[in-house]
C-alpha cells in the first residue's frame, strides 16, 4: 500500500536493482549498461570480461526486470524507464562523463537519458535499437515498422500463447544461437512494457536530436530492426554512425558479442595508449 502510494499516486521514480561488474579502486571512467526487453544485467557478464581493468563498469535492472521492482499497475514507458534509471544513477553516484551503451529497449532508454541529463551521458552505444517510424494508420500495412506492429499487438491479445512462444524460444533457440530473455520472465511485464515502449515510441524524434557521439550497431540478420531508419539518421545528425554487424541478430551472442566486444574495447582504451 505504502508503495502504491508513494510510487503511483505521488510518481516518485523506483530505485533499480545495480550490479557493479568491475570496480576499481580509481576508475578512470565508468560503463552503464542498459538491457533489453525481458533480459537483465547478467546479459552483460559474458561482454564485460574483456574490458580495461581500471574501467568501472556497472549494470541496472530495468524496472519490471531482474532485481528491480515490478508494480502491477505501471505503464513501463520510456519516459517511466528513464526517470528510474536517473534517479538510480543520482544515488549511485555514477559520474558525470559516464559512456552509456543500451541494447534493444535499453537503447531507447538510454537515447532518452542521454538527452535528459546530457552531463552525465560522454558518448552513447546503441545495440539493435528498434527505431520505428511513426504509423501511418492504414487498414493494411505497408512498411516493416506496421507488421511488426501488427505482430506485437496480436502478443499482447494473447498472453498465454505468447509466453509459450517465449518459453520455447528461450528452450531451443538459446542452444544454438543464445537468447537474452532471463529465466524468471514475467510474461505481464513483458508484454506491459512491449506496448508502452516498443509499439508507443518516440524515439526516431528523440534520436534525430542526439548532440552526442552515438555508436549504433545492428546485425544484418535482425528481423526487429529496421536498417534504413538507422542509415538515415546517421546521414542527417553528424554525431551518429551505424555499423552493419553482418551475419548477426538480435541479441548480444556470437557476432554481435565479437563487435560490442571490439566496439567497447575501442571506446574505453586510454587514449594515450599509442603515444
Amino acid at each position: 500500500m505504502l508503495d502504491t502510494l508513494v510510487h503511483k499516486h505521488l510518481r516518485l521514480p523506483y530505485t533499480l536493482h545495480i550490479e557493479e561488474l568491475n570496480t576499481p579502486k580509481k576508475p578512470r571512467m565508468t560503463v552503464i549498461l542498459l538491457h533489453g526487453i525481458g533480459s537483465s544485467t547478467n546479459m552483460w557478464r559474458d561482454v564485460t570480461t574483456s574490458l580495461p581493468v581500471d574501467v568501472r563498469v556497472v549494470a541496472i535492472d530495468l524496472l519490471g526486470f531482474g532485481k528491480s521492482p515490478q508494480p502491477t499497475w505501471a505503464t513501463y514507458s520510456v519516459s517511466t524507464q528513464v526517470k528510474s534509471v536517473v534517479k538510480t544513477m543520482v544515488l549511485n553516484r555514477l559520474p558525470p562523463g559516464s559512456l552509456l551503451v543500451g541494447h534493444s529497449l535499453g537503447a531507447l532508454v538510454a537515447t532518452e537519458v542521454a538527452g535528459a541529463v546530457p552531463v552525465y551521458v560522454s558518448e552513447l552505444l546503441l545495440i539493435s535499437p528498434p527505431v520505428y517510424r511513426p504509423s501511418r494508420g492504414k487498414v493494411v500495412a505497408t512498411q516493416r515498422e506496421d507488421i511488426l506492429r501488427g505482430i506485437y499487438k496480436i502478443m499482447h491479445r494473447n498472453p498465454k500463447t505468447s509466453e509459450k512462444a517465449l518459453l520455447l524460444a528461450r528452450k531451443y533457440y538459446a542452444k544454438r544461437n543464445g537468447i537474452n530473455l532471463a529465466r524468471d520472465l514475467n510474461i505481464d511485464t513483458f508484454l506491459a512494457t512491449l506496448k508502452a515502449s516498443i509499439v508507443n515510441q518516440a524515439a526516431i524524434d528523440r534520436i534525430k536530436q542526439i548532440k552526442i557521439p552515438t555508436t549504433i550497431l545492428s546485425g544484418s540478420l535482425d528481423p526487429l530492426v529496421i536498417g534504413k531508419n538507422l542509415d538515415r539518421l546517421s546521414k542527417t545528425n553528424k554525431f551518429i554512425s551505424h555499423t552493419v554487424v553482418k551475419g548477426a541478430g538480435h541479441n548480444v551472442v556470437g557476432t554481435m558479442r565479437s563487435a560490442v566486444v571490439e566496439r567497447l574495447q575501442e571506446m574505453t582504451y586510454p587514449s594515450d595508449a599509442n603515444t
